[in-house]
């Protein structure tokens, strides 16, 4: 079993609106993600299933650091020189919000969760 976490590729989905706004809405607090990138994933999964192994394995494939959303913000404002304000939100607020976005409320309950 292979599961993947999350793709730093998904932080092209909100970032752009981030950065152009100067803001960036969130209810993650301090938590960490290690994002990782999809084509490292895959490759780990082939090397998985091509090692002939017949034993049953849980592997949790996962980037070499996790970074709080303040962390990634500030590389973020660090690369593109525009400043990134981190915004808290209750779950549940943040759910509204991206709600509002025309997104299914199954959905944005997801992408609130990470």
């Amino acid at each position: 079993i292979f599961r993947n976490g999350w793709y730093q590729e998904n932080l092209f989905m909100s970032l752009p609106h981030a950065i152009s706004s100067g803001k960036w809405y969130t209810s993650a607090a301090d938590g960490r993600i290690a994002h990782g990138a999809r084509d490292d994933m895959a490759a780990a999964i082939a090397a998985g299933l091509a090692s002939g192994s017949k034993e049953s394995h849980i592997y949790t494939l996962t980037g070499p650091q996790a970074y709080t959303t303040n962390e990634i913000a500030a590389l973020v404002s660090e690369v593109t020189g525009k400043p990134l304000e981190v915004i808290q939100l209750p779950d549940e607020a943040l759910t509204e919000g991206v709600k509002s976005a025309c997104l299914p409320e199954d959905f944005a309950r997801i992408i609130v969760s990470f």
